[in-house]
C-alpha cells in the first residue's frame, strides 16, 4: 500500500520549501508554477495573515518571498515576524516599491518587475546564507 498523499498545500519532498505571499493572483500563480519547475516546493498565499497561519502549520519553511504592499500587514511586518521566530528562514521582499523598503530583517529586496532568474537567485542565496548561519533546517 503506498504512503498517503499529503494534504493540498503541504510540501511533498525534501526540496527547499518556499512560502510565496502576494495579493496579486497572477503573480502568485506564476511564482508558484515557475519556482516549482525550478526545484522548489511552493506554498502560495494571498496575504500576510494567511502566511502567519501557514508558518505555524507547515513542518518547515526554508524561505519566505513576500510582496511589500498588501491589505493588512505589509511584507516587512511579516518578515520581521519570521526573522524573530525563525531566524534561520530566508527572507525576500518582492516589491514594486523598493524605495519604500528599508531592509530591516529582509536580507534580499527584489524589485518588480523582476525576472524569474533574479527571484530564484535571491531565494537560493537566502537559503545558503541562513543554512551557513544555522546548520539546522528551519522548522515551524
Amino acid at each position: 500500500m503506498p504512503p498517503p498523499e499529503p494534504p493540498p498545500g503541504e510540501p511533498t519532498s525534501n526540496r527547499p520549501l518556499v512560502l510565496v505571499v502576494d495579493d496579486e493572483e497572477p503573480i502568485r500563480v506564476l511564482l508558484e508554477r515557475d519556482l516549482t519547475n525550478r526545484g522548489f516546493d511552493v506554498v502560495a498565499v494571498p496575504s500576510a495573515t494567511h502566511a502567519f497561519g501557514k508558518l505555524l502549520d507547515l513542518p518547515r519553511v526554508d524561505c519566505v518571498v513576500s510582496d511589500q504592499r498588501m491589505r493588512g500587514a505589509t511584507g516587512v511586518y511579516l518578515l520581521d515576524y519570521v526573522a524573530t521566530e525563525w531566524p534561520q528562514c530566508g527572507r525576500v521582499i518582492h516589491t514594486g516599491y523598493p524605495d519604500d523598503v528599508e531592509s530591516f530583517f529582509a536580507h534580499s529586496v527584489v524589485a518588480k518587475p523582476a525576472t524569474l532568474d533574479e527571484i530564484d537567485q535571491a531565494i537560493r542565496n537566502e537559503i545558503r546564507l541562513r543554512r551557513r548561519a544555522s546548520p539546522s533546517r528551519p522548522t515551524a
